[in-house]
């Protein structure tokens, strides 16, 4: 295999029994857009661990149909001014994912019709924000600050479970006639790594118990419950879940971080990044907010006040972005809007926090239409 060969995994699309003929074509088109942008080898990329080797390198549809998404985000930037500074960063592994994440939200505004400035100079406050965007109907000007907020420590480890045994569920639940376990599991804590692979292990068997008998359930009081079944025991797994109170097929660990708090701090701490006596947009990727169905109320609740405190602050949106399906879903409070959008390269949460104190200046209807627009309608190529 030729994992260091551009053209190698260029011609490889042409393979993807999952993609049409149209999408093999705009994604050989994309991997050269991309290749192009980057003006490195895939050898000096993997070379520095660059993230995008590995998606290169990554044969799943969705990962084709990402980079579509990338390779037009990329032309529209180059067509805005300073637009190969974002290009340039793309470039850093470091910075890789950072940059995909401006990338994506200024291609978002600049689809619905803003122009746009990456990384202006704004001289009252001697900073640089990420992007300046112009409305060119009605010359209203916005500066927007983009921030991605890392995982806490105990969302991290959480994860781990959660990610670990999804995973092995995923992995080995297929049986024999090629059909898939049904399974319903909620994992009560993060658990220590030789405590992970014990669980894990007791997957196992209770996946191949599952298979021969047709329904099998693992059962550690303040760890995990768990039950599998086929089809046929659709109705035995549906009245154990109800039993045991479990929803989903996999939910938790829970951890003890006030993710709300960190978000709160870093809605504060981005602020100070944007002028003044203009309006404008912050946008925070956070992928731990609503992770386990943690309350929208809640969020809208105390997340609101922080943004009304700043009266430069027209807008905060945070958004959160994974693989994996869950059914859309649209809350309306007052001027904010929550929403869950699923297409071919993931699921996408967005928050839109709107200010109704901003007391001594206006956005007109068409700014305000329009900057909702964009994250409604936001791809999420993150």
């Amino acid at each position: 295999m030729q994992i260091e060969d551009w053209d190698h995994w260029i011609s490889h699309v042409d393979t993807m029994e999952d993609l049409s003929a149209l999408e093999k074509e705009r994604a050989k088109i994309a991997l050269n857009i991309i290749r192009e942008a980057l003006g490195l080898d895939l050898q000096n990329l993997l070379k520095r661990g660059h993230p995008i080797a590995w998606d290169v390198i990554n044969t799943t549809a969705w990962s084709r149909k990402r980079f579509i998404a990338v390779s037009e985000a990329i032309q529209m930037a180059l067509e805005q001014k300073n637009g190969t500074e974002i290009i340039d960063k793309l470039k850093d592994p470091k910075m890789y994912v950072e940059a995909l994440f401006e990338l994506d939200t200024a291609y978002d505004l600049i689809k619905v019709g803003f122009d746009a400035e990456f990384y202006p100079r704004v001289s009252e406050i001697n900073k640089v924000p990420d992007l300046k965007i112009t409305n060119s109907e009605t010359k209203e000007e916005f500066f927007v600050e983009i921030t991605v907020l890392g995982a806490s420590k105990q969302a991290r480890v959480a994860a781990k479970t959660h990610n670990r045994i999804t995973e092995r569920l995923l992995h080995t639940r297929r049986t024999d006639d090629g059909k898939e376990l049904l399974v319903m599991c909620r994992v009560h804590k993060f658990l220590s790594e030789p405590h992970l692979n014990e669980i894990l292990l007791k997957i196992d068997e209770v996946i191949l118990k599952a298979k021969r008998s047709g329904f099998a359930e693992l059962v550690e009081d303040g760890v995990i419950d768990l039950a599998l079944a086929k089809e046929e025991k659709r109705e035995l797994l549906k009245a154990w879940s109800s039993s045991r109170k479990v929803e989903h097929f996999l939910s938790g660990p829970s951890w003890d971080a006030d993710e709300l708090h960190r978000t709160s701090v870093r809605i504060e701490e981005k602020q100070k990044q944007l002028p003044t006596n203009l309006l404008n947009i912050l946008v925070i990727r956070d992928n731990t907010l609503f992770m386990f169905r943690r309350s929208v109320e809640e969020a809208m609740n105390r997340l609101e006040e922080i943004v009304f405190n700043f009266n430069h602050l027209a807008y905060c949106v945070i958004v959160e972005h994974y693989l994996g399906g869950e059914e859309d879903e649209t809350q309306i409070r007052g001027d904010h809007l929550y929403l869950v959008r699923n297409s071919d390269v993931g699921t996408s949460k967005t928050l839109i926090l709107t200010n109704k104190y901003i007391t001594d200046r206006s956005i007109t209807p068409n700014s305000a239409s329009k900057i909702r627009q964009a994250f409604m309608q936001s791809r999420s190529i993150v």
